[in-house]
């Protein structure tokens, strides 16, 4: 049977976790207010820079570049810490249906965030490059910045390819973006105006600008929704473990609480027993001691 202090000591030690995922619970919700302000207002930045280009190609549709390029370059925006769920498995697994099986076998791949590393399998792959995520949102420039050194290495050794990331955005959702080349999905009949926007660039030299500008802008807005998630789900599971360890807790409390009240009783048992048993013998001595004075 276990004692109640062995109980009283599993209590503790659940108790110290609890504080600690309780702790990590706080600041991921304080990392989710900050983000709630960040992503709305990148957001913003990327649709201006929609609408500019939708100005430009509306009026100049020739500076686009013709055919998309045969080989892929996937970005795939993992998680860089734990307690959020299967997200890095679903995100491997989008992956693997986009690329026809094989995370390799429709182009180069890079992995962001060092949970979404160890989930995937064929870590030695040479096509596959590893890049460690943002833990906190102050993180996410040296982020870009690494997946951008990365993407420049890519397309310069090799042939043009076609840049798109998979993420979960703010709101939760699990999708597909294309990054390069940009603006293919625009409505350019929808930007047609009658008169042309008035430029101080060449229209191809402006829309170079706005490909950087772009590209850096998405990414920013991927990167922060993909976190923003991130620690929503953080909040999420470490609010039902530390829900789950307060009922454990609980539990043992009463088990403790049951095994000591037990324990008492038994003690107070032999003590009557023990009693009785000095009482009757001074008993037997007393009725001897009368008899021989008789």
């Amino acid at each position: 049977m276990t004692s109640p202090r062995i109980a009283e000591h599993h209590v503790r030690g659940l108790r110290d976790i609890r504080a600690i995922m309780n702790s990590m619970k706080t600041l991921a919700y304080l990392e989710t207010q900050k983000l709630s302000r960040i992503v709305p207002a990148q957001r913003a930045v990327t649709e201006q820079l929609d609408i500019a280009a939708l100005d430009l190609l509306a009026h100049h549709p020739h500076i686009l570049p013709y055919g998309i390029p045969p080989q892929h370059i996937w970005i795939v925006l993992g998680t860089e810490r734990g307690f959020c769920g299967n997200l890095n498995q679903q995100l491997l697994e989008r992956l693997t249906r986009e690329s026809d099986g094989h995370p390799a076998r429709g182009g180069r791949t890079i992995l962001v965030g060092h949970k979404l590393h160890s989930a995937f399998r064929d870590v030695g792959n040479p096509l596959v490059v590893l890049v460690d995520g943002a833990g906190i949102a102050e993180e996410t420039p040296d982020v870009l910045n690494r997946i951008v050194d990365e993407l420049e290495r890519l397309r310069s050794s090799h042939e043009p390819a076609t840049v798109s990331a998979i993420f979960f955005d703010s709101e939760g959702e699990l999708g597909v973006k294309r990054l390069l080349p940009p603006f293919a999905d625009l409505d350019l009949q929808q930007g047609k105006r009658s008169h042309g926007p008035l430029l101080n660039l060449a229209p191809e030299d402006l829309l170079l600008d706005l490909t950087d500008q772009y590209l850096f802008s998405s990414l920013f807005e991927i990167l922060y929704g993909s976190l923003l998630t991130e620690n929503r789900r953080r909040v999420s599971h470490l609010g039902d473990a530390v829900r789950h360890l307060d009922q454990r807790c609980l539990e043992l409390t009463h088990q403790a609480n049951a095994l000591r009240q037990e324990q008492t009783t038994e003690e107070i048992e032999v003590l009557l027993l023990s009693a009785g048993s000095t009482g009757g013998k001074r008993k037997l001595a007393t009725r001897t001691k009368w008899r021989k004075e008789s």
